[in-house]
């Protein structure tokens, strides 16, 4: 007959090479989180939400784009892109320039509309406002601005006020 087994010794389990097991096991706390935090989800109204914007993705889909093909959203695209283009040929450092100015000049503004008394205006004063090499730097570049603008619209072709259609797509 064969002899009582007294004392059972555990058997050790072999390390696990298999990638999934060896993240899941490495990963284990940020695993529990995210079970927590789907959990919380669920009780929420936006996971609701987001699973009927899954359920009828395509009808979403036709109503964003039925709205962006209409004039007003295809003129903002087409003014954001242009804008885009404008800034991208700006220097970063010349923008820096010309924001601090703008932000001093609103500072000043501010100053000069918050003044109990404004002084008045007259053609002397002007005149040694013009002399004062900031305003006289000022005025400078606020002429070249206009002249430059001026060049540009007497070259540039009327603007059409037409928005060509999108080439219609055979429904399938």
């Amino acid at each position: 007959m064969a002899k009582p087994i007294r004392v059972i010794q555990p058997v050790a389990e072999p390390p696990v090479h298999d990638p999934l097991h060896q993240a899941i096991h490495q990963h284990q706390e940020s695993l529990t989180q995210l079970i927590h935090d789907l959990a919380a989800l669920e009780q929420s109204t936006l996971f609701r939400m987001l699973r009927g914007f899954l359920a009828e993705s395509q009808d979403v889909w036709a109503i964003v784009v039925n709205q962006l093909d209409q004039p007003g959203p295809k003129n903002a695209i087409r003014n954001l892109e242009a804008l885009m283009t404008f800034l991208g040929r700006i220097p970063s450092d010349q923008w820096s320039r010309i924001l601090d100015g703008v932000a001093h000049a609103l500072d000043r503004y501010d100053q000069a509309i918050r003044a109990p008394e404004s002084p008045r205006v007259s053609a002397w004063r002007l005149w040694q406002d013009v002399k004062d090499p900031h305003v006289s730097r000022a005025l400078t570049a606020v002429f070249a601005f206009l002249g430059a603008l001026g060049d540009a619209a007497s070259k540039a072709p009327p603007p059409s006020d037409h928005i060509p259609d999108a080439p219609e797509k055979p429904e399938s």
